[in-house]
């Protein structure tokens, strides 16, 4: 590949280990026919209580810090945030954008932002797209996903394997929309923040028993909540933010038993 540019030598390897998505993009991003298109700025925000399980968030939650997310809310521990975290939010939501409206304009996503639920569990959310049929598919079979990280730590990540370890609340994120979707695989897309914006493609297969492991979990929930019983504790992890650490901490038997009392949740509407 010697006298090729930088950008062809990079569409060319990763054609060739079979992604579908990065040669295109590049190719479509530096064209005359990139179309502008105005962008807005959301706010960041915590996510309002709606009594419902999000992909995004819940499924590496232990029992009773998902029983607190229905019953009592407001008891919710966060974790804070700097301005450094909402900077790289926004602009991943800015990034999100382009490359979804860019794919869409390719032809390489049939819609974006699809939605799915479990209503009788109670979980839904939206995954970034549904990826249009290709290599001799007679309908489309991939979900997809975009993520933006920091270019030391993507360049870490070269194979599914490596993405695996290092993010498996992204790997149980996109095996929730599998389980409630019936889409057996999720294509993902990374890509760094800064420049030269590298950027990684890869397949995720579905794990049921990932799935069934989360949805044990969140059937113990509605049962405990319709037993009127506080679930036990799974027990703290040092390397696992749990929200209900401090309900846990500080919280008497008693104290908890009186949640379930006076609690109303949506759930038992």
């Amino acid at each position: 590949m010697a006298g090729h540019s930088v950008n062809f030598q990079t569409g060319l390897r990763s054609i060739m280990k079979g992604d579908i998505m990065i040669a295109p993009l590049r190719s479509y991003l530096s064209s005359p026919e990139f179309k502008g298109f105005d962008l807005k700025v959301r706010g960041i925000g915590e996510r309002a209580p709606d009594y419902y399980f999000h992909p995004s968030e819940h499924p590496q939650w232990p029992v009773r810090a998902l029983w607190l997310w229905m019953v009592a809310p407001s008891l919710i521990m966060r974790e804070p945030r700097d301005p450094t975290a909402t900077l790289a939010m926004t602009a991943g939501s800015i990034w999100h954008e382009v490359v979804e409206r860019s794919l869409l304009d390719i032809g390489l996503l049939v819609t974006n932002e699809i939605g799915f639920a479990d209503e009788a569990l109670r979980s839904r959310g939206k995954a970034d797209g549904l990826v249009k049929e290709h290599s001799g598919q007679e309908a489309p079979e991939e979900l997809f996903e975009f993520k933006t990280m920091k270019d030391m730590i993507l360049r870490q990540i070269e194979t599914l394997d490596d993405f695996i370890a290092k993010y498996p609340t992204y790997v149980m994120q996109a095996n929730e929309y599998m389980r409630m979707s019936g889409y057996r695989k999720m294509r993902f897309l990374i890509m760094a923040l800064t420049f030269p914006f590298d950027m990684r493609e890869f397949v995720l297969d579905y794990n049921p028993q990932m799935a069934h492991d989360v949805e044990t979990k969140y059937r113990e929930v509605h049962q405990s909540i319709a037993d009127k019983r506080v679930p036990m504790c799974d027990g703290c992890s040092p390397k696992f933010h749990c929200a209900a650490r401090a309900v846990c901490e500080s919280a008497t038997d008693e104290q908890l038993h009186l949640i379930v009392k006076n609690a109303k949740p949506l759930v038992e509407a």
